[in-house]
């Protein structure tokens, strides 16, 4: 923004401060229509430029016209009614850059994030314990055919010499 409208606001005589709205088609249009020329955030993102004197060059359309924050470069915290905003503040010269981001916006951002690395996490789990318990069930199976073929015998099948030489504890 400071390369883009900072610099060109800095020497413009602007006798009123600039909104930057969408094109008039696009305010009024359908929801569908509307979805596919406009981010879903657009509302939610701000910005606004201001000359070191507190005269405010240029706003989005979604921006208050008081400062988003204090005139102090870096990161803030700032309610407006019930919202709360991160405003990110920079100072080029005789202007000061307020870029905001609505809390909405990271918190939608941070659950994408969270679900999109839970889901193959989980999904990733669970086959790893099917495959795994596959593969116990698959290596124990002579073990269990062993088991079986004991079982199967009777034990007055073994003749006294077998008995005797079996060792006793």
């Amino acid at each position: 923004m400071e390369a883009l409208a900072a610099r060109q606001l800095e020497t413009a005589t602007i006798g009123r401060t600039l909104i930057i709205t969408l094109p008039e088609e696009l305010q009024h249009s359908s929801g569908v229509d509307r979805k596919q020329y406009v981010h879903p955030y657009e509302s939610k993102i701000a910005f606004q430029i201001w000359h070191q004197d507190g005269v405010l060059l240029a706003r989005s359309a979604s921006a208050p016209d008081k400062a988003f924050g204090p005139f102090a470069e870096g990161f803030h915290q700032r309610s407006i009614g019930d919202e709360v905003w991160q405003v990110f503040a920079l100072r080029s010269g005789k202007i000061w850059i307020f870029a905001a981001e609505n809390d909405e916006v990271r918190d939608e951002i941070s659950r994408d994030i969270v679900i999109s690395i839970l889901t193959p996490l989980i999904v990733g789990t669970l086959l790893l314990m099917i495959v795994v318990n596959l593969l116990a069930l698959n290596s124990l199976r002579p073990l269990q055919a062993l088991a079986q073929s004991i079982s199967r015998r009777d034990p007055g099948s073994l003749s006294p010499i077998s008995i005797a030489q079996t060792p006793r504890n």
